[in-house]
């Protein structure tokens, strides 16, 4: 019962923390450039040019999800980001978060 024991049980924390690690994981790897910003894959350099989201079209799912480019690539992108840290910040903080919670917990006393 909640009553008897009000705290949230370690491993919630600890899926969040690497459920949260695995995103960022991933939103590094996304920055690869085999990837497009629309979710396609880009398997050779003549392709590049396609892979940019122009002003007006539909936003794509990775976006969405989160998932954007870092760093101006010349190919006209309104989804790119200036830097990786512009992207990752958010997630970051919830990760220190995360461990600033685990850590509470686990040398609170209880």
């Amino acid at each position: 019962s909640l009553t008897a024991f009000p705290h949230v049980p370690w491993r919630t924390w600890s899926f969040l923390y690497w459920f949260n690690t695995s995103v960022v994981f991933l939103k590094v790897l996304f920055q690869l450039p085999i990837f497009c910003q629309s979710g396609a894959l880009r398997l050779t350099a003549s392709s590049a040019t396609g892979c940019a989201v122009k002003p007006g079209e539909a936003v794509p799912w990775t976006a969405i999800l989160g998932f954007l480019k870092a760093g101006s690539n010349g190919h006209g992108d309104c989804l790119a980001r200036a830097s990786l840290g512009g992207i990752l910040w958010a997630d970051l903080l919830v990760c220190m978060s995360l461990l600033c919670v685990k850590a509470a917990a686990r040398y609170g006393g209880r």
